[in-house]
């Protein structure tokens, strides 16, 4: 009953998480009385960028769940164009803005609600390109594991709608009806249920992936300038220690340790530390069409 109405419920918000938030918001603004409160606002949180450590992360929710699908040659299409921008926001920076927020409204003690962006497009944007790209490049040439790298990693940009949905289908769903079709006319009633319930994985990724397309075909930028206020206000040690100057981040170098920070701290898998510079196996000119029998002969 409930989803049946969830499109008129929420109105123009592209999903129910951001209309709860905005409830919430509303909420606080109604109710803080003569409370001096602050609301900060981040963009799309990734894994941390120094602290504690490069790269920790306990989620692969929003651009994880991307990034992890396109590193593993499972998305090949995303639906944007080359000048949107993907606002990402380390997870110990919106710490940082959390913490000084807090101090200085509480130092100001003026009974007023100011909302903070801890965000990056502003003064350090990042487009989707470039994201997908570097993401492409970690899977393709750098050895997180101990092997050749994967040439099935590559995705495009889409902006057509219509498009997208058809290439994400004939990519992800169609190849496996037909296998499931082979294994039913040939009778191996096996392989066609593991075709069947590998094609339905690929419908709930491609429905899930969906929820994301709203982010990834708009751009916004915002300002930052209470983040700005409130870092001109510290003290050279207080910055060092609470770093909010998000032209700081090395966009690559965060997406790298996201990328590793998904596969170490979220699924536990084996691989190597930021710190070791990702050594390549090969270099991008040494790949090429049977490379290992030219090492063999």
């Amino acid at each position: 009953m409930v989803k049946e109405q969830e499109k008129a419920i929420i109105g123009a918000y592209p999903n129910t998480y951001t209309f709860t938030k905005a409830l919430a918001e509303r909420m606080i603004k109604k109710l803080h009385g003569s409370l001096p409160t602050v609301i900060v606002r981040p963009s799309i949180v990734t894994s941390t960028y120094e602290d504690p450590f490069r790269g920790w992360t306990d989620t692969i929710a929003a651009s994880g769940f991307q990034s992890m699908m396109v590193m593993n040659g499972l998305l090949h299409f995303v639906r944007t164009n080359k000048e949107t921008v993907l606002d990402l926001i380390p997870c110990d920076f919106v710490s940082n803005q959390i913490l000084v927020q807090t101090v200085y409204s509480a130092k100001q003690n003026i009974p007023r609600l100011i909302v903070v962006h801890a965000t990056t497009s502003a003064r350090n944007p990042v487009k989707l390109t470039r994201m997908m790209s570097n993401a492409t490049e970690i899977a393709r040439y750098t050895q997180f594991y101990a092997k050749p790298p994967n040439s099935k990693v590559w995705v495009y940009p889409v902006e057509s709608l219509r498009l997208w949905k058809f290439l994400m289908y004939m990519s992800m769903e169609f190849p496996l009806l037909i296998l499931e079709a082979k294994h039913r006319v040939s009778g191996n009633e096996l392989k066609m249920m593991k075709a069947a319930k590998t094609r339905l994985f690929a419908q709930r990724t491609i429905n899930t992936y969906a929820g994301f397309d709203y982010f990834t075909s708009h751009t916004w930028s915002y300002l930052s300038n209470l983040s700005q206020q409130a870092w001109n206000m510290m003290s050279v040690e207080e910055q060092k220690e609470f770093n909010l100057d998000v032209t700081t981040i090395d966009n690559d170098l965060a997406r790298s340790d996201f990328i590793f920070g998904i596969r170490r701290f979220f699924f536990k898998e084996d691989v190597l530390p930021p710190e070791s510079q990702f050594q390549q196996l090969l270099a991008k000119d040494q790949i090429e069409f049977f490379h290992d029998a030219k090492i063999a002969y």
